[in-house]
């Protein structure tokens, strides 16, 4: 099986599931494998092909805070200052496994995009 066998629509259904979007609760990789009658191994690569990597969901992406901050088109290049702000409410994050001693966030290109906006933009016209 290639990813080519899934449809666009299905890998959605896919990451909307893992990440409790759209209406999903977050299922186990375990889980949205039975639903496709594939192994959860087999999830896990049709959704992270090469390791961590920003997941294309439609019109967003979702990144790690050491994946975002290599992204050429965010200013801060600092997890530790990324994690201040995610920490202070600033931008908005998930935990990937809330579960887990150390604090993994998982956060959406549309909230980064929000957050710089607010920063950039003049606060007043006059």
């Amino acid at each position: 099986m290639s990813k080519s066998k899934y449809s666009e629509a299905q890998i959605k259904t896919m990451l909307d599931m893992r990440w409790g979007r759209n209406g999903y609760h977050r299922h186990t990789l375990e889980e949205i494998g039975n639903k496709f009658n594939v192994s959860r191994a087999r999830i896990h690569q049709i959704l992270r092909p090469d390791g961590l990597r920003g997941e294309s969901t439609g019109s967003s992406e979702v990144f790690t805070c050491p994946q975002l901050v290599k992204q050429p088109w965010f200013p801060i290049k600092s997890v530790i200052t990324l994690r201040k702000l995610i920490d202070g409410g600033k931008i908005k994050a998930q935990l990937s496994n809330p579960t887990t001693k150390i604090k993994r966030y998982l956060i959406d290109k549309a909230d980064v995009m929000r957050y710089l906006d607010s920063v950039t933009k003049p606060s007043n016209y006059e």
